[in-house]
C-alpha cells in the first residue's frame, strides 16, 4: 500500500490537467485526474484524497455545484479545496467560492511556486491526521490487550491467592498451641500481603476500566472529595489517631473519576504507611 497523498485535480480541458500535473509533480504526491464533476465524485468514493483543485467553469457540473456537493457528503465534507480558474477576479465570484466550501481561490495566471507551497502545507496536515488515525486505533488496540490482561490476571492469581489466606488462617486458628508468637506472627505477615495482593489487583482493574472510559474534563472540587475518602478511611478503621488537615476551596479542572481515583490511592498510602506512627499527620 501506497504511503503517498492523494491530490485531485479536475478540470474539463486535457491541457490544462497535463500542465497542472507537470507544476504539482515536484510534490511527490499522487495526482488524480478527473475531467468533469462526475468523475471527480466517482474518485471520492474510491480514494481518500489530501486536496482537490477544481476548474470552475465546467460543462454539466460547474465547480461550485462540486464542492457543494462533497461538503452535503459526510465522507467528504472536509475535504479541502481550491478553485484554480481563469475567470474574472470579481469579488462576487471569489465569495461564492468561499460559500461552496473552498479554502482558497486562485485566478490564472498564478505563480507556480506559489500554489506548490500551498498543496504541500495540505498535503503535510493530511499525513499528520492519517497517522493521528492511525496512532488512535493502535493505542485503542493496547488498551483492549490491557483489558484482557488485567482479567487474565483477576482470573489467574485470585485462586491461590485465596489458597494461601485460608491455609495461613486454618494454621492460625487450629494450630494455636503448636506456634510461637514469632510463628503466628509470620502467618498474620503473610495474610495480609495477600490481601495487600488482592488490592493491587482490583487497582489493576479499576485502572484498565477507567482507561477505556471517556474522559469528561470540568471543575472539580478536590477538599470535598478529600473529605469523601477520609470518611471511609476513618470509617473502615476507627481506632487510628490520625490528624488529617485538608485545605477548603481546592479546584482543578479534569475528569472527576480520574482524580477521584488518584486522590484516593495518595490519601489511602498516606493512611497505612502512617499506621505506626503515634502522632500521624496527613496534610492535603
Amino acid at each position: 500500500m501506497s504511503d503517498k497523498q492523494k491530490v485531485l485535480i479536475v478540470d474539463d480541458k486535457a491541457e490544462n490537467l497535463c500542465t497542472l500535473e507537470k507544476v504539482l509533480k515536484v510534490t511527490d504526491a499522487e495526482l488524480i485526474k478527473a475531467q468533469s464533476g462526475n468523475e471527480a465524485l466517482k474518485a471520492v468514493l474510491n480514494d481518500d484524497f489530501a486536496l482537490a483543485i477544481f476548474d470552475v467553469q465546467m460543462p454539466n457540473m460547474d465547480g461550485y455545484e462540486l464542492a457543494e456537493l462533497l461538503r452535503a457528503d459526510p465522507k467528504t465534507w472536509n475535504l479541502p479545496i481550491i478553485f484554480l480558474t481563469a475567470t474574472s477576479p470579481e469579488d462576487k465570484q471569489i465569495f461564492k467560492g468561499y460559500e461552496s466550501g473552498a479554502v482558497d481561490y486562485i485566478v490564472k495566471p498564478y505563480n507556480p511556486a506559489i500554489l506548490v507551497s500551498k498543496v504541500k502545507v495540505f498535503i503535510e496536515l493530511h499525513a499528520q491526521k492519517v497517522e493521528l488515525h492511525r496512532n488512535r486505533e493502535q493505542l485503542t488496540a493496547v488498551n483492549k490487550e490491557l483489558e484482557a490482561f488485567a482479567y487474565s490476571v483477576s482470573h489467574d492469581l485470585r485462586a491461590p491467592l485465596r489458597a494461601i489466606e485460608g491455609f495461613s488462617q486454618a494454621l492460625l486458628e487450629d494450630c494455636p498451641d503448636k506456634l510461637d508468637e514469632q510463628e503466628k506472627d509470620y502467618l498474620q505477615r503473610v495474610a495480609s500481603e495477600v490481601r495487600r495482593m488482592a488490592r493491587l489487583i482490583d487497582d489493576l482493574l479499576a485502572l484498565s476500566r477507567l482507561t477505556r472510559a471517556e474522559m469528561r474534563i470540568e471543575r472539580v472540587n478536590l477538599s470535598e472529595l478529600a473529605q469523601e475518602i477520609v470518611a471511609r478511611l476513618r470509617e473502615a478503621e476507627p481506632g487510628r489517631d490520625v490528624k488529617i488537615v485538608i485545605a477548603d476551596d481546592l479546584f482543578a479542572r479534569g475528569d472527576l473519576r480520574l482524580l477521584g481515583q488518584a486522590l484516593e490511592n495518595l490519601l489511602s498510602n498516606a493512611w497505612k504507611f502512617t499506621c505506626r506512627s503515634e502522632r500521624a499527620r496527613i496534610e492535603l
